[in-house]
Protein backbone atom coordinates (compact mmCIF):
# COMPACT_ATOMS: atom_id res chain seq x y z
CA UNK A 1 0.00 0.00 0.00
CA UNK A 2 3.19 2.20 1.05
CA UNK A 3 3.63 2.94 -3.39
CA UNK A 4 0.31 4.62 -3.52
CA UNK A 5 0.03 7.16 -0.38
CA UNK A 6 4.12 7.86 -0.77
CA UNK A 7 5.61 10.02 -1.71
CA UNK A 8 2.95 12.13 -0.65
CA UNK A 9 0.20 11.38 -3.73
CA UNK A 10 -2.83 14.30 -4.16
CA UNK A 11 -6.52 13.16 -4.77
CA UNK A 12 -10.22 14.53 -4.63
CA UNK A 13 -12.90 13.72 -2.27
CA UNK A 14 -15.28 12.61 -5.07
CA UNK A 15 -17.99 15.83 -5.78
CA UNK A 16 -16.62 19.04 -8.57
CA UNK A 17 -18.98 21.25 -9.45
CA UNK A 18 -18.91 20.95 -13.12
CA UNK A 19 -21.89 20.10 -15.07
CA UNK A 20 -20.31 18.17 -17.78
CA UNK A 21 -18.85 14.55 -17.19
CA UNK A 22 -16.55 15.20 -20.17
CA UNK A 23 -15.06 18.58 -19.01
CA UNK A 24 -14.65 16.77 -15.17
CA UNK A 25 -12.52 14.32 -16.43
CA UNK A 26 -10.41 16.79 -17.94
CA UNK A 27 -10.06 18.87 -14.33
CA UNK A 28 -9.03 15.26 -12.83
CA UNK A 29 -7.06 14.61 -15.83
CA UNK A 30 -5.03 18.01 -14.98
CA UNK A 31 -4.90 18.17 -11.06
CA UNK A 32 -5.34 14.65 -9.86
CA UNK A 33 -2.51 12.72 -11.83
CA UNK A 34 -1.45 10.29 -9.64
CA UNK A 35 -4.51 8.87 -8.02
CA UNK A 36 -7.31 9.81 -10.27
CA UNK A 37 -10.98 9.63 -9.27
CA UNK A 38 -14.60 9.65 -10.98
CA UNK A 39 -16.56 12.88 -9.62
CA UNK A 40 -19.65 13.00 -8.30
CA UNK A 41 -21.43 16.08 -10.22
CA UNK A 42 -24.80 17.46 -7.90
CA UNK A 43 -24.97 20.33 -10.08
CA UNK A 44 -25.71 18.58 -13.20
CA UNK A 45 -28.59 16.75 -11.57
CA UNK A 46 -30.59 16.91 -7.97
CA UNK A 47 -30.16 12.74 -8.39
CA UNK A 48 -26.52 12.80 -8.46
CA UNK A 49 -25.89 13.36 -4.29
CA UNK A 50 -24.73 11.59 -2.47
CA UNK A 51 -27.63 9.33 -1.20
CA UNK A 52 -30.10 9.10 -4.01
CA UNK A 53 -27.07 8.44 -6.60
CA UNK A 54 -26.43 5.44 -4.44
CA UNK A 55 -30.13 4.05 -4.26
CA UNK A 56 -31.10 4.49 -7.66
CA UNK A 57 -32.41 1.11 -8.26
CA UNK A 58 -35.17 1.57 -5.04
CA UNK A 59 -35.53 5.34 -6.55
CA UNK A 60 -39.04 5.18 -7.02
CA UNK A 61 -39.52 4.34 -3.82
CA UNK A 62 -38.35 7.53 -2.24
CA UNK A 63 -38.87 10.78 -1.85
CA UNK A 64 -37.58 13.82 -0.36
CA UNK A 65 -37.72 14.57 3.05
CA UNK A 66 -35.48 17.71 4.34
CA UNK A 67 -31.60 18.71 3.05
CA UNK A 68 -29.66 15.48 2.76
CA UNK A 69 -32.48 13.53 3.72
CA UNK A 70 -34.50 10.89 1.81
CA UNK A 71 -38.04 9.20 3.36
CA UNK A 72 -39.33 5.93 2.51
CA UNK A 73 -43.11 6.15 0.62
CA UNK A 74 -45.46 5.48 2.65
CA UNK A 75 -46.46 1.22 2.60
CA UNK A 76 -43.27 0.93 0.38
CA UNK A 77 -40.84 -0.18 3.29
CA UNK A 78 -41.58 -4.36 2.27
CA UNK A 79 -41.11 -3.29 -1.20
CA UNK A 80 -38.34 -1.06 -0.22
CA UNK A 81 -36.46 -4.07 1.57
CA UNK A 82 -36.75 -6.55 -0.57
CA UNK A 83 -35.27 -4.76 -3.62
CA UNK A 84 -32.68 -3.73 -1.17
CA UNK A 85 -31.66 -7.47 -1.47
CA UNK A 86 -32.63 -8.70 -4.90
CA UNK A 87 -31.78 -5.87 -6.87
CA UNK A 88 -28.85 -5.55 -8.62
CA UNK A 89 -26.52 -2.92 -6.74
CA UNK A 90 -25.02 -0.82 -9.25
CA UNK A 91 -24.54 2.60 -10.55
CA UNK A 92 -26.57 4.17 -13.55
CA UNK A 93 -25.68 6.11 -16.18
CA UNK A 94 -28.04 8.89 -16.25
CA UNK A 95 -27.29 9.50 -12.27
CA UNK A 96 -23.43 8.66 -12.27
CA UNK A 97 -22.35 10.21 -15.37
CA UNK A 98 -18.88 11.21 -14.01
CA UNK A 99 -18.54 7.30 -13.39
CA UNK A 100 -18.97 6.81 -16.60
CA UNK A 101 -17.17 9.05 -18.09
CA UNK A 102 -14.57 8.20 -16.32
CA UNK A 103 -14.52 4.49 -17.05
CA UNK A 104 -15.13 5.55 -20.80
CA UNK A 105 -11.65 7.94 -20.41
CA UNK A 106 -10.05 4.77 -19.63
CA UNK A 107 -10.88 2.23 -22.21
CA UNK A 108 -9.48 5.44 -24.60
CA UNK A 109 -6.37 4.84 -22.65
CA UNK A 110 -6.34 8.35 -20.84
CA UNK A 111 -4.90 8.27 -17.04
CA UNK A 112 -1.92 5.51 -18.48
CA UNK A 113 0.20 6.70 -15.91
CA UNK A 114 -1.70 6.86 -12.56
CA UNK A 115 -0.79 4.77 -9.62
CA UNK A 116 -4.35 4.01 -9.07
CA UNK A 117 -7.47 4.73 -9.58
CA UNK A 118 -10.04 6.00 -6.93
CA UNK A 119 -13.93 5.49 -6.04
CA UNK A 120 -16.11 6.19 -3.60
CA UNK A 121 -19.37 4.75 -1.55
CA UNK A 122 -22.00 6.47 0.84
CA UNK A 123 -21.65 4.28 3.86
CA UNK A 124 -24.36 2.44 5.62
CA UNK A 125 -24.42 4.06 8.52
CA UNK A 126 -24.79 7.35 6.70
CA UNK A 127 -27.72 5.98 4.46
CA UNK A 128 -29.35 4.52 7.52
CA UNK A 129 -29.10 7.60 9.71
CA UNK A 130 -29.97 9.84 6.46
CA UNK A 131 -33.12 7.44 5.29
CA UNK A 132 -36.55 7.79 7.30
CA UNK A 133 -39.48 5.96 7.13
CA UNK A 134 -42.99 7.33 8.90
CA UNK A 135 -40.69 9.68 10.76
CA UNK A 136 -38.06 7.20 12.30
CA UNK A 137 -34.69 7.00 11.08
CA UNK A 138 -33.94 3.52 9.55
CA UNK A 139 -30.70 3.81 11.74
CA UNK A 140 -33.55 2.74 14.25
CA UNK A 141 -35.31 -0.03 12.51
CA UNK A 142 -34.54 -3.70 13.20
CA UNK A 143 -32.29 -5.60 10.37
CA UNK A 144 -32.64 -2.66 7.67
CA UNK A 145 -29.32 -1.73 9.10
CA UNK A 146 -27.54 -4.70 8.10
CA UNK A 147 -29.57 -5.15 4.66
CA UNK A 148 -28.18 -1.28 3.58
CA UNK A 149 -24.79 -2.72 4.74
CA UNK A 150 -25.08 -5.83 2.40
CA UNK A 151 -26.37 -3.68 -0.62
CA UNK A 152 -23.14 -1.24 -0.20
CA UNK A 153 -20.79 -4.17 -0.08
CA UNK A 154 -22.22 -5.38 -3.47
CA UNK A 155 -22.15 -1.69 -4.89
CA UNK A 156 -18.71 -1.27 -4.19
CA UNK A 157 -17.21 -5.07 -5.60
CA UNK A 158 -19.61 -3.66 -8.76
CA UNK A 159 -17.51 -0.80 -8.74
CA UNK A 160 -13.74 -2.15 -7.80
CA UNK A 161 -15.02 -4.86 -10.39
CA UNK A 162 -15.32 -2.62 -13.41
CA UNK A 163 -12.38 -0.02 -12.24
CA UNK A 164 -10.04 -3.20 -11.81
CA UNK A 165 -10.91 -4.35 -15.62
CA UNK A 166 -7.85 -1.48 -15.95
CA UNK A 167 -4.90 -3.23 -14.62
CA UNK A 168 -4.24 -0.97 -11.65
CA UNK A 169 -4.74 -0.87 -7.62
CA UNK A 170 -8.30 0.44 -6.80
CA UNK A 171 -9.01 2.56 -4.02
CA UNK A 172 -12.67 2.45 -2.41
CA UNK A 173 -13.25 5.21 -0.23
CA UNK A 174 -16.16 4.49 2.26
CA UNK A 175 -18.11 8.20 2.70
CA UNK A 176 -19.46 8.03 6.16
CA UNK A 177 -19.85 11.73 7.08
CA UNK A 178 -22.47 10.34 9.81
CA UNK A 179 -19.44 8.89 11.92
CA UNK A 180 -19.32 12.51 13.27
CA UNK A 181 -23.17 13.09 14.10
CA UNK A 182 -23.14 10.85 17.91
CA UNK A 183 -22.03 7.82 19.15
CA UNK A 184 -22.23 4.97 16.90
CA UNK A 185 -24.47 1.45 17.88
CA UNK A 186 -22.41 -1.80 18.38
CA UNK A 187 -23.86 -3.18 15.85
CA UNK A 188 -23.74 -1.20 13.47
CA UNK A 189 -20.16 -0.45 14.21
CA UNK A 190 -19.79 -4.22 13.70
CA UNK A 191 -21.71 -4.68 10.04
CA UNK A 192 -19.35 -1.53 9.11
CA UNK A 193 -15.99 -3.31 10.23
CA UNK A 194 -16.76 -6.47 8.75
CA UNK A 195 -17.69 -4.83 5.08
CA UNK A 196 -14.30 -2.89 5.31
CA UNK A 197 -12.70 -6.38 6.00
CA UNK A 198 -14.52 -7.60 3.27
CA UNK A 199 -13.30 -5.08 0.20
CA UNK A 200 -9.92 -5.36 1.76
CA UNK A 201 -10.00 -9.15 1.16
CA UNK A 202 -11.30 -8.37 -2.22
CA UNK A 203 -8.06 -6.70 -3.06
CA UNK A 204 -9.45 -2.86 -2.62
CA UNK A 205 -7.50 -0.36 -0.84
CA UNK A 206 -10.06 0.48 1.55
CA UNK A 207 -10.67 4.27 2.89
CA UNK A 208 -12.81 5.54 5.34
CA UNK A 209 -13.53 9.31 4.77
CA UNK A 210 -15.41 10.77 7.45
CA UNK A 211 -15.70 15.27 7.24
CA UNK A 212 -16.48 17.27 10.10
CA UNK A 213 -15.06 16.60 13.78
CA UNK A 214 -13.44 12.77 13.20
CA UNK A 215 -14.10 9.94 15.81
CA UNK A 216 -10.86 9.04 16.47
CA UNK A 217 -12.26 5.69 18.49
CA UNK A 218 -14.28 4.57 15.48
CA UNK A 219 -12.01 5.24 12.44
CA UNK A 220 -9.59 3.46 13.45
CA UNK A 221 -11.38 0.57 15.13
CA UNK A 222 -12.86 -0.01 11.62
CA UNK A 223 -8.99 -1.29 10.35
CA UNK A 224 -9.10 0.44 6.91
CA UNK A 225 -5.61 0.73 5.04
CA UNK A 226 -6.43 4.61 5.17
CA UNK A 227 -8.53 7.36 7.38
CA UNK A 228 -9.29 10.24 5.14
CA UNK A 229 -10.75 13.39 7.23
CA UNK A 230 -11.12 16.97 7.08
CA UNK A 231 -8.42 18.06 8.75
CA UNK A 232 -8.73 21.70 8.56
CA UNK A 233 -11.07 20.96 11.56
CA UNK A 234 -10.13 18.96 14.33
CA UNK A 235 -6.20 18.64 12.97
CA UNK A 236 -4.64 19.00 16.72
CA UNK A 237 -7.17 16.78 18.80
CA UNK A 238 -6.61 13.82 15.86
CA UNK A 239 -3.50 13.77 16.13
CA UNK A 240 -3.16 13.82 19.87
CA UNK A 241 -5.51 11.00 20.34
CA UNK A 242 -4.06 7.72 21.46
CA UNK A 243 -5.94 5.83 18.58
CA UNK A 244 -4.49 7.46 16.22
CA UNK A 245 -1.18 7.12 17.20
CA UNK A 246 -1.62 3.29 17.66
CA UNK A 247 -3.21 3.17 13.95
CA UNK A 248 0.28 5.12 12.36
CA UNK A 249 1.89 2.76 14.40
CA UNK A 250 0.65 -0.60 12.89
CA UNK A 251 1.22 1.45 9.72
CA UNK A 252 -1.85 2.69 9.31
CA UNK A 253 -2.55 5.76 6.52
CA UNK A 254 -3.50 9.01 6.67
CA UNK A 255 -5.82 11.32 3.94
CA UNK A 256 -5.37 15.07 5.23
CA UNK A 257 -8.10 17.16 3.39
CA UNK A 258 -5.93 20.86 4.64
CA UNK A 259 -7.51 23.09 1.97
CA UNK A 260 -10.85 24.18 3.11
CA UNK A 261 -13.79 24.45 0.87
CA UNK A 262 -14.63 28.42 0.64
CA UNK A 263 -14.79 30.50 -2.25
CA UNK A 264 -11.56 33.01 -1.57
CA UNK A 265 -8.36 31.15 -0.66
CA UNK A 266 -5.73 33.25 0.25
CA UNK A 267 -2.49 32.76 -1.83
CA UNK A 268 -0.33 31.54 1.66
CA UNK A 269 -2.73 28.76 2.10
CA UNK A 270 -0.99 25.77 1.62
CA UNK A 271 2.18 27.45 3.00
CA UNK A 272 0.09 28.50 6.67
CA UNK A 273 -1.49 24.94 6.78
CA UNK A 274 1.80 23.09 6.62
CA UNK A 275 2.87 24.77 9.23
CA UNK A 276 -0.44 24.07 11.21
CA UNK A 277 0.54 20.08 9.97
CA UNK A 278 4.02 20.32 11.46
CA UNK A 279 3.08 22.18 14.82
CA UNK A 280 0.35 19.26 15.45
CA UNK A 281 2.93 16.87 15.51
CA UNK A 282 5.65 15.84 17.90
CA UNK A 283 7.71 13.32 19.46
CA UNK A 284 5.40 10.31 19.81
CA UNK A 285 4.61 11.16 15.80
CA UNK A 286 7.50 10.75 13.58
CA UNK A 287 7.01 13.33 10.82
CA UNK A 288 9.39 11.35 8.09
CA UNK A 289 7.12 7.98 8.53
CA UNK A 290 3.96 10.09 8.77
CA UNK A 291 4.51 11.39 5.47
CA UNK A 292 5.27 8.51 4.11
CA UNK A 293 1.92 7.33 4.81
CA UNK A 294 0.04 10.41 4.26
CA UNK A 295 -2.43 11.25 1.04
CA UNK A 296 -3.31 14.79 0.29
CA UNK A 297 -6.67 15.83 -0.58
CA UNK A 298 -9.25 18.45 -1.26
CA UNK A 299 -11.86 19.00 1.92
CA UNK A 300 -15.65 17.94 1.05
CA UNK A 301 -18.04 20.17 -0.56
CA UNK A 302 -16.29 20.87 -3.64
CA UNK A 303 -19.46 19.84 -6.09
CA UNK A 304 -21.20 22.69 -4.46
CA UNK A 305 -19.00 25.62 -5.36
CA UNK A 306 -18.17 26.83 -8.43
CA UNK A 307 -15.38 25.74 -10.86
CA UNK A 308 -12.61 28.43 -10.16
CA UNK A 309 -13.01 27.52 -6.38
CA UNK A 310 -12.46 23.81 -7.24
CA UNK A 311 -9.08 24.77 -9.12
CA UNK A 312 -8.01 26.70 -6.83
CA UNK A 313 -8.44 24.20 -4.05
CA UNK A 314 -6.59 21.62 -6.29
CA UNK A 315 -3.76 24.07 -6.27
CA UNK A 316 -3.35 25.05 -3.24
CA UNK A 317 -3.46 20.68 -2.07
CA UNK A 318 -0.56 20.52 -4.98
CA UNK A 319 1.23 23.15 -3.32
CA UNK A 320 1.16 21.64 0.04
CA UNK A 321 2.10 18.20 -0.95
CA UNK A 322 5.11 20.02 -2.61
CA UNK A 323 6.00 21.89 0.55
CA UNK A 324 5.75 18.86 3.09
CA UNK A 325 7.74 16.86 -0.10
CA UNK A 326 10.69 19.14 0.14
CA UNK A 327 10.39 19.07 3.58
CA UNK A 328 10.48 15.68 3.85
CA UNK A 329 13.47 15.19 1.23
CA UNK A 330 11.27 13.36 -1.72
CA UNK A 331 11.25 14.26 -5.21
CA UNK A 332 9.38 16.95 -6.61
CA UNK A 333 5.69 16.45 -7.89
CA UNK A 334 5.45 17.08 -11.26
CA UNK A 335 3.84 20.89 -12.66
CA UNK A 336 0.03 19.81 -14.25
CA UNK A 337 -0.51 20.94 -17.64
CA UNK A 338 -3.61 23.81 -17.42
Amino acid sequence: MNELVSPLRVTGIGSLPHRDPAAAVDFVETWSTEIPFWAQLPQRTADENMLTQMLMPLRDLLRPRRWGQLEIAPGALSEFRRRLRDERAELEKDTAAGFFAFESALQDGRFAEALALKGQLTGPITLARCLFYQGRAVVTLPDLPEELTEYVRRLGLWQAARLNAFGKPVWLFIDEPALALGPTPPDFFAGLKQLVATLRAAGIYTGIHCCATPAPVVLCGLQPDLISFDANAGLELFLASRPVREYIAAGGALGFGMIPTVKCLPAYTAAARFVRWLAALDQTLPRDALAQRSLWTTTCGLGLLDERTAREAFIQTRRLAQIVREFASFTPLPEPVG
